[in-house]
């Protein structure tokens, strides 16, 4: 797992940290802390989609980095403050419609696989 953290870290270009070594499943940390590394992970991100609540958080975190990269962020402290309280575990809004696209993509690799189609 190590070596696969790490090829992420470099592509991104962060520094992996190890977290909690000392147990039998060790856990590994990336965090990206520019406006370049953020830019490169949402781009990423964009190409191969989250397909869980997790994504409900991509998408309002690209939302703040626009901010970020129009360098209004200081002019919208408030809005930022606002969805930043209202993600992970404290989320009381869920659209799963992004599942959608997932579940066609899904149907339509098992129609190629199941008649060998190319």
């Amino acid at each position: 797992m190590f070596d696969l953290m790490n090829q992420i870290a470099v592509f991104i270009g962060v520094k992996l940290n190890e977290i909690r070594s000392d147990r039998q499943h060790p856990q590994y940390r990336l965090r990206t802390s520019s406006l370049k590394t953020n830019i490169t992970l949402r781009k990423d991100l964009s190409n191969y989609p989250l397909r869980s609540q997790k994504y409900l958080d991509y998408k309002d975190w690209t939302r703040l980095l626009n901010y970020f990269e129009l360098g209004t962020h200081k002019d919208n402290k408030e809005h930022i403050a606002v969805m930043k309280s209202q993600r992970k575990q404290r989320r009381t809004v869920y659209n799963w419609d992004h599942l959608q696209n997932y579940k066609l993509e899904y149907k339509t690799k098992l129609y190629y696989k199941n008649y060998n189609i190319r």
